[in-house]
């Protein structure tokens, strides 16, 4: 996407998130999550369970999906944005269940 400032992260098929805390994060107004222009993941989230997460603007859905290989996060902000990027790290740790 043209005019925005974008991040990504990977995390090995050995974390699994917590579905629920992924859940919050997209509902609430005043998450990470919700500042963002577009958020698309795919996500372990259970021994045999992933799913497909995305966000763009207000609109959310959760689904599952047929990926097994690791978990990614994408991100896209506005490019006027002052972004901090560290704080999505801490919130990938923060819906982590295990690692």
């Amino acid at each position: 996407m043209l005019g925005c400032e974008a991040c990504g992260w990977l995390a090995p098929a050995n974390i699994i998130f917590d579905l629920s805390k992924v859940t919050r994060a997209l509902q609430e107004p005043a998450s990470l999550v919700a500042k963002s222009e577009r958020f698309k993941a795919v996500l372990r989230t259970g021994i045999d369970r992933w799913h497909l997460v995305q966000r763009w603007n207000a609109d959310w859905s959760i689904a599952e999906c047929a990926w097994r290989q690791d978990s990614r996060m994408e991100v896209q902000m506005p490019e006027t944005a002052a972004v901090e990027w560290r704080e999505w790290d801490d919130l990938w740790r923060s819906v982590a269940a295990e690692f």
